[in-house]
């Protein structure tokens, strides 16, 4: 698939369409190959019953880039009471500085399970300016989240 790239997103489309039981395998071809072609079908599997595949969706979503439509759609993600979906989400929202709430609400996220706070504090620093303001209020903390925020500030400058 990768040998191939964008050229094959349209089959892989087509079949996830005519075989729904197997959307995990084609939301994960997706992470490879797909486009923005790709963002309306990731977008509704992030709604799928299966755990598993809203993960995958969103893991491809963060491959094939956010825009203003699905941005809000994985921000939702971040709600998920599945830990691997909301890891996916907030790793998805690297970068994401367009509108949105989305470096507040992974600032939430700094206490949360491991995977989900060291997405969520990875995506803050990619975030620029924004995501860099919510690790200093959250560097106040005396808890974990406050120590894994001075933490990603200290690599930030480290790094400069």
């Amino acid at each position: 698939m990768a040998a191939f790239g964008p050229q094959c997103e349209g089959f892989l489309i087509e079949l996830s369409r005519a075989d729904p039981e197997h959307r995990l395998n084609y939301a994960k071809a997706l992470g490879i190959c797909g486009t923005e072609r790709s963002r309306p079908l990731l977008c509704e599997w992030t709604a799928d019953p299966r755990a598993p595949v809203r993960a995958a969706a969103l893991e491809a979503l963060a491959r094939v880039g956010l825009d203003e439509q699905v941005a809000p759609v994985v921000i939702a993600a971040l709600d998920s009471d599945d830990v691997a979906v909301r890891a996916m989400a907030a790793s998805a929202l690297r970068r994401w500085t367009g509108p949105g709430d989305g470096a507040a609400r992974l600032g939430r996220h700094l206490d949360d399970a491991w995977p989900v706070a060291i997405s969520a504090a990875r995506t803050l620093l990619s975030m620029g300016g924004a995501g860099r303001l919510v690790l200093e209020a959250q560097a106040a903390r005396t808890d974990l989240a406050g120590v894994l925020a001075r933490q990603m500030l200290w690599e930030a400058e480290a790094r400069a």
